[in-house]
C-alpha cells in the first residue's frame, strides 16, 4: 500500500517538550489555514486503556501508584475517585510494550485524508535501581528499534511520517517542566494540550535519551525531515521549531491547501 507522508513525529523522554512543540506547530499550522487534524495520535492515548486492562486481567501487577502500598505483588481500586489512576508508574514490560504496539499499528492504520497529522513518542533508557519494581519497564529507542526490525511493531507507519522533530532537553529543565504539571483534564488529555506529572521512577523510566538508536532506521525509511532541537525550557524552542517548520511544510503535498491562499508559505521561507 502506497502511503502519503502527511505525519510530524515529536520524540523524546517523557517531560522533553513534546507536547509544547506541538502546541507551537499546530498554532502556526492553524494560522497558515492548512487542514489538519488537531488531535494528535500519541502514545498517551492508549497508555490509560492499557493500564485498566492490567487492573482488571493481571491484578495491577504492571504498574503501581503513589497511593499503592504493595508495588510489586498489584493492587485493588476500590473506586477510580478514591484510588485514581493518575498518576501511575509502570512495573514491567505488559502495560508498556502493549501501548507502543498500540502506536505503531494506529501509526500505520489512521485515515488518510489529506489533512496534517502529528504523533507524539516517549521513550529512554530506564535508569532506576534494580530494587526499583520501575526498574523492569523497557521503553528505550533501542528496544523500539529492535522489536520494529524484528516486526513485532510494525513498521509501516514510519512511510508516513514527513518529518521527526527529537528535542534535546536537559534533565533540570525536564525535572523542572514534570514539577509544573497538574493533572490534566480528560479534554486536554484527548486533545494532547497536556501531560500529567510522572512520579520520580516514572521519569527515571526515561533517564537518559537514545534518540539516536532509531535515528537509522528513520533514514532507511527515507523521512524527508530529522531534526534535533534544542529544548531550554524558555523561548529557544519556539525559535526552533519556527525555524525548522517552513522546510517541512514545503514538504508536504498539502502545504498549498489553506483558506483563500494562506496556506502557502511566503517567498521568504
Amino acid at each position: 500500500m502506497k502511503y502519503a507522508r502527511d505525519t510530524i513525529l515529536v520524540i523524546a523522554p517523557s517531560a522533553g517538550g513534546k507536547t509544547e512543540i506541538l502546541n507551537i506547530i499546530r498554532e502556526d499550522v492553524g494560522n497558515r489555514g492548512l487542514p489538519h487534524v488537531y488531535k494528535p495520535l500519541s502514545d498517551s492515548h492508549t497508555i490509560l486503556d492499557r493500564v485498566e486492562e492490567d487492573d482488571k486481567d493481571n491484578y495491577g501487577r504492571g504498574h503501581y501508584h503513589t497511593w499503592t502500598l504493595d508495588k510489586r505483588n498489584g493492587h485493588v481500586h476500590r473506586n477510580y475517585r478514591d484510588d485514581p489512576m493518575l498518576p501511575f508508574t509502570l512495573s514491567g514490560n505488559a502495560v508498556a510494550h502493549k501501548f507502543i504496539q498500540d502506536f505503531f499499528y494506529n501509526l500505520r492504520n489512521v485515515p488518510q485524508t489529506g489533512e496534517l497529522r502529528f504523533a507524539e513518542l516517549s521513550g529512554g533508557v530506564n535508569t532506576n535501581g534494580y530494587d526499583e519494581p520501575a526498574s523492569q519497564t523497557d521503553l528505550s529507542f533501542a528496544m523500539m528499534n529492535q522489536l520494529l526490525r524484528q516486526g513485532r511493531f510494525s513498521k509501516d507507519g514510519l512511510s508516513r511520517v514527513l518529518a521527526v522533530i527529537h528535542p534535546q532537553t536537559d534533565d533540570e529543565v525536564r525535572f523542572a517542566l514534570n514539577s509544573s504539571r497538574n493533572i490534566p483534564t480528560d479534554r486536554e488529555i484527548d486533545q494532547g494540550t497536556a501531560s500529567w506529572p510522572l512520579s520520580q521512577e516514572a521519569m527515571n523510566i526515561f533517564g537518559v535519551d537514545d534518540f539516536y538508536a532509531l535515528e537509522p532506521l528513520f533514514f532507511e525509511m527515507q523521512i524527508p525531515h530529522v531534526y534535533t532541537v534544542t529544548n531550554d525550557g524558555g523561548t529557544l524552542l519556539r525559535g526552533e521549531i519556527e525555524y525548522r517548520l517552513p522546510a517541512i511544510l514545503r514538504g508536504w503535498e498539502g502545504w498549498s491547501g489553506g483558506e483563500g491562499g494562506r496556506g502557502r508559505l511566503k517567498e521568504s521561507e
